[in-house]
């Protein structure tokens, strides 16, 4: 995904890299590389040993147009992991630039990952794309949702100008099995056509993907 959209003096350039593996089977977060805004807690084990939780933080609030975010998340062979944010992703409003976030996770051989972001808010104005890319190994498993909200709607606010894209791909044993392009106008006749979203100011999804056992 390519942007010829400027980024400004104060766009943030984040990333996020981690690696889960397996560890005489207890998973634990073998390499970790953050550049700010981007963050993640230390891990825990609320289900036990097998399944590392962690949290991942944006520690600048919020998205602002021109800023470029990467998360790239590995999880080695046998490996189980639970990934989830510590609160609402906000995206502001733009003043010309559009706000991107790349996303690409990798699932080994016999390993699970959930991918389990708490719901993204796009406010009136915000210009926002997003492309998550899933690799799965032939016996590998994920489990994921997005969950976008159009607009502040506690304070009626509509999303009648602006942008949100978002395409999701998932790929197992290197070939494509799901494409989910979306993309929404601010101000729209989809946003309130019964053939569109009829009203209704939030856009979810939810995937599977491998074993509907998982080693729980």
């Amino acid at each position: 995904m390519t942007s010829k959209q400027p980024v400004t003096a104060k766009s943030w350039q984040g990333k996020l890299e981690l690696e889960f593996a397996d560890r005489s089977a207890k998973t634990i977060l073998s390499r970790s590389l953050v550049q700010a805004p981007l963050k993640v807690q230390r891990p825990f084990y609320p289900e036990g040993d097998a399944i590392c939780h962690s949290v991942m933080l944006h520690t600048a609030g919020g998205i602002v147009g021109g800023d470029r975010l990467s998360i790239a998340v590995q999880v080695e062979p046998n490996a189980q992991a639970l990934l989830t944010n510590a609160a609402a992703t906000k995206v502001y409003r733009s003043n010309g630039p559009e706000a991107q976030q790349l996303i690409h996770l990798q699932v080994a051989s016999g390993a699970c990952l959930e991918w389990l972001p708490q719901e993204t808010i796009v406010f009136d104005g915000a210009l926002y794309r997003q492309h998550l890319k899933v690799e799965l190994a032939a016996d590998a498993t994920w489990i994921g949702w997005e969950i976008t909200r159009l607009g502040r709607t506690a304070r009626k606010e509509r999303f009648a100008s602006g942008e949100w894209r978002s395409q999701t791909e998932v790929w197992h044993n290197n070939h494509l099995i799901w494409v989910d392009p979306q993309w929404i106008q601010g101000g729209s006749t989809m946003i309130d056509s019964l053939h569109g979203l009829a009203g209704c100011p939030v856009i979810g999804s939810l995937a599977l993907s491998g074993s509907l056992f998982l080693k729980r």
